[in-house]
């Protein structure tokens, strides 16, 4: 019997030193009393997603290229070139502006509309700039002849849509007004943490920043800033929070 009780306790001391191990390894993993909603990276993907939700917006430049078209067909009637928008797309802008030969003659968030001014209006291109909000946003667009199925009279063609992502400077002023705890709330920031933004050394929108700059942790965003015409302009956005 004295085996035996011995071989049960040598059982139980090892299954207890099993059972402490286990209840210390989950301690370990789980870290009760941890905030890792507070970690210094988890911090800046907060700020940095809500900041270009805001801000960020996407720019699509579509060619239309024009082989033929007529000032008028049939009896005296004028031939018209529409470019529809539609998906979530809104036409901003087109480039040329002008054209000696072209009017654009219907220009709305959801359609253009061409006429020629001096027959003949051959062989000309033209970039047609539009914005969406989001990544995915739809940017169908269809185009058509007036009349239609008159090749020498109008043909027209759409290529491919090339999208630029970029800042939206309307937004950032925006932000730069806005209430910095009414931002914090919504962005579901945590209470006990701040945080700054800039735009090239410029404090958009922040806290007051601790006097140990050593307990602020930096993320630097190369970025551009896109206007409704489609021009670009290098910008850096830092984000900071303690």
């Amino acid at each position: 019997m004295r085996g035996k009780k011995g071989l049960d306790y040598i059982d139980w001391s090892i299954s207890m030193g099993m059972f402490i191990i286990a209840v210390t390894a989950l301690f370990v993993f789980l870290k009760p009393g941890a905030h890792p909603e507070s970690d210094q990276e988890t911090l800046v993907k907060i700020v940095e997603k809500n900041f270009l939700e805001q801000a960020q917006w996407f720019i699509h430049e579509t060619p239309l290229y024009v082989k033929h078209f007529q000032d008028l067909y049939g009896t005296g009637q004028q031939a018209l070139i529409h470019v529809r928008a539609e998906g979530n797309i809104r036409f901003s802008a087109v480039r040329p502006a002008s054209h000696g030969r072209y009017e654009l003659i219907t220009q709305t968030p959801r359609q253009l509309t061409f006429n020629c001014n001096i027959a003949p209006c051959d062989d000309s291109n033209f970039t047609i700039i539009g914005t969406t909000e989001r990544m995915s946003d739809t940017i169908d667009l269809e185009y058509e002849c007036i009349p239609a199925n008159q090749p020498l009279t109008c043909t027209a063609i759409l290529g491919a849509t090339i999208t630029y992502e970029g800042l939206q400077q309307a937004e950032i002023n925006t932000l730069s007004t806005a209430n910095y705890n009414t931002i914090r709330s919504s962005w579901m920031y945590p209470l006990q943490k701040e945080f700054a933004i800039y735009q090239d050394g410029n404090k958009i929108i922040g806290g007051q920043e601790p006097v140990q700059q050593g307990n602020i942790f930096v993320k630097e965003l190369k970025m551009q800033v896109i206007n409704a015409q489609g021009v670009k302009t290098p910008t850096v956005i830092n984000i900071k929070v303690w």
